[in-house]
């Protein structure tokens, strides 16, 4: 799973296939609960921006034992 930008500046999350992404329509939270949309779009890997999963970039885990 990643999340980048195309050359028209929009973001999008995609899952990588070889050296491609399948664009998803999915948002972040449709995403966590594992409601994956893909919207027949195909991007090339070399092609995009790679950005950080989530804004902001920090993401901050607390266990509880």
């Amino acid at each position: 799973m990643v999340r980048y930008q195309n050359n028209n500046g929009k973001i999008h999350y995609g899952i990588v296939d070889g050296d491609e992404i399948l664009q998803l329509s999915s948002d972040f939270t449709e995403i966590v609960s594992t409601e994956l949309k893909y919207d027949g779009v195909r991007v090339r890997y070399a092609d995009v921006k790679i950005l950080e999963p989530v804004v902001p970039s920090k993401v901050v885990n607390f266990s509880w034992i």
